[in-house]
This record gives C-alpha cells, sequence and structure tokens, in this order.
C-alpha cells in the first residue's frame, strides 16, 4: 500500500473518530491541512524527528464565525490528532501544540507553521 494511501486512511479514521462527522467538515479539512504542513515541515535534528509544534490556521471569515463556538474543543482534538499523524511520520513535537486561528483575505483554509 502506498504511502499516501496510509496517510488518507489514518486521516479518515482520525477525522470520524474525533469528529464524528463526514469529512467534507470544517475541521476534517483543518486537520487535513495540518498533516500536511506537518509533513512538509517535519524536519530531522541531532538523531530526532521534529514537527512544528506551533501552526497559525487562516480561515474565511464564515468559516472563522463556526469554529468559534467549538474552538477550545476543536483545539484539543486537533492536538491529540496531530499527536497520532506525528507518531505515524515518526516525529516528535519540540514543545506544546498550539494553535492560532485568524482570517485572511482568500477563500478556503491556510495553514502556516511558526516552529
Amino acid at each position: 500500500m502506498r504511502f499516501l494511501d496510509q496517510l488518507e486512511g489514518l486521516l479518515e479514521e482520525l477525522i470520524e473518530g474525533v469528529f464524528g462527522r463526514k469529512s467534507e467538515d470544517l475541521p476534517a479539512s483543518i486537520l487535513r491541512r495540518l498533516a500536511d504542513e506537518l509533513e512538509r515541515r517535519g524536519r530531522a535534528e541531532g538523531g530526532s524527528r521534529w514537527a512544528p509544534s506551533e501552526y497559525h490556521v487562516v480561515l474565511t471569515r464564515e468559516a472563522m464565525r463556526l469554529i468559534l463556538p467549538i474552538q477550545a474543543e476543536l483545539e484539543e482534538e486537533l492536538q491529540h490528532a496531530l499527536v497520532r499523524v506525528a507518531d505515524r511520520f515518526g516525529l516528535a513535537f519540540p514543545g506544546p501544540i498550539r494553535f492560532r486561528f485568524g482570517v485572511g483575505d482568500g477563500a478556503g483554509i491556510d495553514v502556516l507553521s511558526v516552529k
């Protein structure tokens, strides 16, 4: 099985297990973008493999309105899901996982890792 297929399967499992919704939902989309960023930015240093621990999630105004009421719960669930994704990639976090949500001008979701 290809690695991307395995990752997709893991994400589907996490999304359905964590959020109990179909993968088209906003939290699932955010998790997919976070997992992509984690994979892209993971790096080896001093014999260890590290994942970014801080993420800036940029959403549309409408998306931000939807997550505001559930932001604390969403962040907690995203943290747990990212730990599982990082484990799959053999990555560790240098510190606590933190999220900063903001509103952007574009359409859709953008995720930037800070460190």
